[in-house]
């Protein structure tokens, strides 16, 4: 789920990224999935970004190009800026995101969020949350609200995640409600 939408019809997808970055906190990356909505085997995400430690807390501000190889007239670009920080036991994220028009986006589109997360202990899991509000171009009405609760387990360098997302959204009659509900189990690793 991408902003509380499934972009996969509701169905799994396969998800990998390579980052590479600097001491100096500037990084590019790669990052694809398959499949995804809109008729299309793959989507490309284009990353590069700055990340620096900033009043106790880590910023990263970024430029991310979405490119879906297979279908014209649907890539763009968004700005983005993340600033984590630990708040006594937990961490706490702020996400802010802009699309400006651009040929392929009629409307811009803004989105906000604040995510949590909450380790218990030296136990490997954690509790998750977030809630997020976006306007223009990627929602149905304008504007939309989503969330999500969750757990995410950590082993060695990998974890896996159990998630329900949801949003404010209700699917036009007659398609498929990618907008409404869903649990999300996500098993990730680094190298």
């Amino acid at each position: 789920h991408w902003h509380g939408v499934s972009l996969t019809d509701n169905g799994p997808a396969l998800q990998a990224g390579v980052y590479v970055s600097h001491v100096n906190g500037l990084y590019a990356g790669l990052w694809a999935a398959a499949p995804t909505r809109k008729s299309t085997d793959i989507e490309l995400d284009f990353s590069v970004g700055y990340a620096f430690t900033l009043w106790d807390g880590d910023l990263d501000l970024s430029v991310i190009g979405y490119v879906y190889p297979e279908l014209d007239d649907t890539d763009y670009a968004t700005f983005a800026s993340v600033y984590e920080r630990p708040v006594g036991d937990w961490i706490a994220r702020a996400r802010f995101e802009y699309a400006p028009i651009q040929h392929n986006l009629a409307d811009e589109s803004v989105y906000a969020a604040l995510e949590t997360e909450r380790p218990i202990g030296d136990t490997g899991f954690a509790l998750m949350g977030s809630i997020g509000w976006e306007k223009g171009a990627f929602t149905l009405d304008g504007e939309k609200w989503d969330y999500s609760l969750g757990a995410r387990y950590r082993f060695g360098p990998a974890s896996l995640d159990l998630t329900y997302v949801d949003t404010d959204e209700d699917a036009p009659t007659n398609e498929k409600d990618v907008y409404g509900g869903g649990v999300t189990l996500a098993l990730k690793t680094e190298f």
